[in-house]
Formats: C-alpha cells, structure tokens, sequence
C-alpha cells in the first residue's frame, strides 16, 4: 500500500501539469507545388474569424503559414483555378470571390 501511495502522487501531479500546460498553436500551411501561382481561398463558418484576409496569392514553389484561433474555429479552405488579373480585375474560373483575391469572409 505504501508504494501505491508514490505513484498515485506522481500520477497526480503529471496530470495537474498537463491540465495548467498551455496549448500548442495550430499553424496552418499551404504549399504550392504547381508550377504556376495558386489563389487559395479561406471562408469561416459564421461566428469565427476570417483568416488571412479570406484569401492570397501563392507564388509556385513556395508555402504560406499561419496560425489559427485559439479558440474553436471552422470553415473551409479551396484552391480556386484559372485565375486571371487583367483591367483591374481578379476573376476565377472556379472558387471565384466576387472578382477578389481576399474573401474576406
């Protein structure tokens, strides 16, 4: 009984510094390997925040990242294709953002 006394202690403590420990950061990462840029497109749920800026260009061979809330957080993330910018004007062939390269929500 007295080396279940020790044990159940550590236990305990492990758990408690567990519990107070802070969480990790989601960081969230894109990457392109087209060889051509991408537009990804981000939209949140209703209630949650618009993550940067709803949407971004994507320069081929490289990546983005970015942290999420740390509170919950949905919604969804696209890639939108045939993208072009001509006369001041962004538009998509598919996943377009009401001729935006931000979303923004």
């Amino acid at each position: 009984m007295t080396t279940a006394r020790p044990i159940f202690a550590c236990a305990f403590v492990i758990l408690c510094t567990l519990f107070h420990a802070a969480r990790p950061e989601l960081i969230l990462t894109l990457v392109n390997n087209c060889p051509f840029t991408i537009y990804p497109a981000i939209q949140p749920n209703a209630g949650h925040p618009v993550l940067e800026k709803g949407g971004f260009p994507l320069q081929t061979l490289t990546h983005r990242s970015f942290r999420a809330p740390d509170q919950h957080w949905s919604g969804r993330i696209w890639g939108r294709t045939g993208c072009t910018y001509s006369n001041g004007k962004f538009q998509c062939a598919t996943g377009d953002c009401n001729n935006r390269i931000e979303c923004n929500g």
